[in-house]
Order: C-alpha cells, then structure tokens, then sequence
C-alpha cells in the first residue's frame, strides 16, 4: 500500500459496517453486535470503540470510524478477538460517506503507520453532512461490507480538546487533572448546543485507588458549554472514559489526556497522550511547555513539536533552561486571536491538536466564576448517589471544598478545522504533519 504525506493547514469550514446486512449496527461505548455476514464467518464481533468513534462490524471484524465535516475520514479497524489490525499487512478500507448536496462521497482510507490508523480524505472542498455511512474491508483475501444508517460528523476539534462521537451527536471534552470537565456537544446536524437544548449528559472516568468517577454536566452560561466536576477528593486517571448524552447515544475513548494548570499563563490545546500549553512573551517569542496525559510537565527534550499559528509554521527547538520548547512568533501574528494547529510527535507515534482562538470568548471565559457556580456541587452530591447504586463507592461529597478548589478555567475557543490532505508516495516511510485532538 502506498504510504501517506499527510499536511495540515486550516480551512475555513468547521471543520462502517458490517457484513452484507443493511439492518444499523449499535454504536454504543461497548455493544455486542450482530450482522449477517454469511458464508460460514462469525456473525457477532465485540464492537468497542477506542478512538472515540462510531463503530459497526465487518463479517468477524469492527471499524471504528471519525467521520469529519471538512471530508477527512480516520479509522481503526479491530479482529473478534478485540486486537487492533496492522494496516501495513494488506489490509484495505474505503468508506461511502454522505457529501453536501446528497452526493455520495467515495473515499479510499490508506495506512499511516506513524498514525496507526486507516486515513483518507475526500476531494477538495466537499463537506460531509450526516446520512447512511458504508465500509467495504478488504483483509484476509476476504472482501466484506455493511451500513451504518448515520455516523456523527464531527467539527473540530474547535477549543483544543477531545473528540468523541455518541450516536449521531457528539462533544468536544477537556478533562482537567483537577476534575473540572468541559463540554461543547453538538446536534447531528453540528449545530452546538445550549443551555434550551434540553440535554443531559454523564461522564465516567477512572481514579485512583480502583476508583471512579461518575460526573454530570450541566449548563454553565459563563463558560457557554457543558460544565461537571468530579467529587473531592477523587484523583482522576488518564484512563478510559465513557461519554453518555441520555436519549442520543453513548461514546468511549480508551485513554484520556488529563489537562494540566496553565501554570505560565498560556493556552493549552490537548494532542493525543499528551497537552502542550503555549505562551507569548511581550518580546515576540514564543514558549511551548509540554505535559504528559496526567497534566504533569515533561521537563524533556525528546520530543518533536511542530506548530502553525494563522498557517504560519513556527519554528520550536528545546531550550533546556527554561524546559520548553521556544520560538520566535512573526510580525502581526497573535497567539489570542488567531488559529492554532501543533504536530507532536513521541516514540515514533504522531498526535495533533488544534484551537481557533477568539478573544471576545477569552474576556467572557476569564470573567467567569466557577466557584460561585453552586450547581456544580449540587451535580457532585447527585453524582454520589448514582454512584453508590451503581457499587462506584465514592467518597462523600464535601461541597465547599469541592468549590474551593474548582479552578479557573482555560480561555475559551472557537476553533475552524484543519485542512487535511492525504496526498501518496511511491516513497518508503510516511511523512506525518498534524492530527487533531484524538490520537
């Protein structure tokens, strides 16, 4: 298979099934599901979605699809036994994706080893819209196929966080390592929504001590998004978490990256395992402080960390002293104001991440009092209780120190996507520029 170059520059939109069945598959965070594949294959594979997807089932396989409006496609695809596929054996994917104007969008999806996944992209300028999604899977000199009758289309990830698709709905999440979770979910039509829109959502997400922690968002109109907070006392692990938007659908990832205090000031966008606060001095340089997926700094320069601010590359190279990665922003680029994309590269994998920034959201976002916000407490002790009949044993709510220590929360974004291109080389080793938000 030829490999993939995969180049990132923002574009100004916002941004599989199985068997010969047409019946839809679930799309749940850990369905069992069913399709006829025929032929003497297995008709039940164990869907269990990793990346934060929408996953049906190929005859004895599941393909776990991040289907997005700007015409990028990204996939795993996973065995019966549940172990994710090794592309670079042979196998083949292409996804029939509905395209604005009821134009059925065929697009083939290539290996990225540096991205372990399936990836592909429709032609320049299409933008897909929800509808019936189909899969053809050819592996194991065996060809299978199968429907979906409607795949989340996702946007963005627009405030540099996390995309997770639940039924035909889907959130944007920022986790922080102090328990402070925020949403921006949208409809099926990506439209996002607000305090009328009548939706509750739970999250759920490992802690420490075999712990979990079971976190109702709600409604906080000065941070106009989805706002819960985990119970005191509960410390929150970079596991798997399990989105569910009662009434919609329920999503998973299978690692979440904790975000970490903005402790220089900065804008933190998240990218896969890890987040990468940016800060701009008066001087016009440019600082980039990494954090590992518990929020923690990583003090090393190991790393390869590439960035464009407005489409603009910026040039980072690791300065001991000040632990950073460092740069010189150029004449009339503003970090506050203006989209940001970063390329980060770690053990040979490639994570990217990506916030379009707006500073009339900033002021209203630094403006905001999470502490006064009562009904965040209000959410932690009903959360307690959900959780001691669902045997989570949590620990008793202490509402004030739980609004205590809710902290301010990061600037508020409002991200376009970025431009995807999947274009081919007969070359040997795929080249990686940015991914976005999942890894």
């Amino acid at each position: 298979m030829r490999n993939i170059v995969m180049l990132v520059g923002l574009l100004g939109l916002s941004s599989v099934s199985c068997g010969s069945t047409e019946q839809p598959a679930p799309t749940g965070a850990n369905a069992e599901v069913k399709a006829n594949a025929g032929g003497g294959e297995k008709a039940q594979a164990k869907a269990l979605a990793r990346i934060g997807g929408s996953v049906v089932v190929a005859g004895d396989y599941s393909v776990e699809l991040l289907v997005f409006q700007r015409g990028l496609i990204e996939a795993v695809v996973a065995g019966a036994d549940g172990k994710l596929i090794d592309g670079s054996a042979g196998a083949k994917l292409s996804v029939a994706a509905q395209g604005e104007g009821n134009a059925k969008q065929d697009i083939a999806c290539e290996w990225a080893p540096e991205r372990a996944r399936f990836v592909g992209k429709a032609k320049a300028g299409v933008k897909l819209v929800p509808g019936p999604v189909d899969v053809s899977l050819s592996i194991g000199g065996k060809s299978l196929s199968g429907k979906l009758s409607e795949v989340a289309v996702l946007v963005g990830p627009q405030f540099g966080g996390t995309l997770v698709a639940a039924g035909a709905y889907s959130a944007e999440l920022r986790v922080g390592a102090d328990g402070d979770i925020e949403a921006h979910i949208r409809d099926a039509a990506g439209v996002e929504l607000k305090a009328d829109a009548g939706v509750s959502a739970k999250v759920k997400l490992q802690a420490e001590g075999g712990k979990s922690a079971l976190v109702t968002l709600a409604w906080n109109a000065p941070r106009a998004a989805f706002v819960g907070r985990a119970e005191a006392g509960l410390a929150l692990l970079p596991g798997p978490l399990e989105l569910s938007i009662e009434g919609k659908g329920s999503g998973r990832l299978e690692a979440i990256a904790l975000i970490g205090a903005a402790a220089h000031g900065g804008r933190v966008v998240v990218a896969g395992d890890y987040s990468v606060e940016l800060v701009a001095g008066a001087d016009g340089t440019l600082n980039a402080y990494v954090m590992d997926a518990r929020g923690k700094a990583y003090a090393k320069g190991d790393l390869a960390l590439k960035l464009e601010i407005d489409g603009k590359p910026i040039k980072l190279e690791w300065d001991a002293p000040s632990l950073s990665f460092k740069g010189k922003l150029a004449a009339g680029v503003k970090l506050d104001v203006q989209p940001i994309e970063l390329s980060l590269t770690a053990g040979g994998r490639v994570y990217l991440g990506a916030q379009l920034s707006a500073k009339a959201a900033l002021d209203a976002r630094a403006a905001a009092d999470v502490k006064a916000d009562a009904k965040l407490a209000a959410n932690a002790k009903a959360d307690a209780k959900a959780g001691a009949k669902l045997a989570l044993t949590p620990p008793k709510v202490d509402a004030k120190a739980d609004l205590k220590k809710s902290a301010s929360v990061s600037a508020k974004t409002n991200v376009s996507a970025p431009k995807v291109e999947v274009k081919r080389s007969a070359s040997a080793g795929a080249k990686a520029g940015f991914s976005f938000g999942t890894k």
